[in-house]
This record gives structure tokens, sequence and C-alpha cells, in this order.
């Protein structure tokens, strides 16, 4: 397991197990950001697949 993340123990729900853990919101507020990219760049050998692209992520929100 990563340093820093917690899980809930194994074969139980998260909520049933008390998560997430006590101080944080759930569920998330509504338009809260929960994944920010920025100045993304992705190449391969000299061909460029991705340059400069920023998105935000918000709860809520989708695309179709």
């Amino acid at each position: 397991m990563a340093a820093g993340r917690a899980r809930a123990p194994a074969g139980t729900h998260a909520a049933a197990a008390g998560w997430p853990r006590p101080g944080r919101a759930y569920p998330p507020e509504p338009g809260t950001p929960l994944l920010r990219v920025e100045h993304a760049v992705k190449q391969f050998g000299g061909l460029k697949a991705v340059n400069d692209v920023s998105f935000e992520l918000r709860t809520g929100k989708s695309w179709d």
C-alpha cells in the first residue's frame, strides 16, 4: 500500500467501516474540484501527442 493512503478493511464497504475518515466532507459539495491537470504534455519520441492541455473535473459534472 502506498504511504499516506488509508483503506477500509478488506471485505467491508467503505461507508459501513466508518469511512471516509472523520473531518472529510462526504459527499463533497457540488462543484468541488476532484482533479486538476495543468499544462500536461505527452510525448512519444519526437511526436507530441498532447501539448499544454489543462482541465478540471468537478463533482456533479459529466460529459455526454
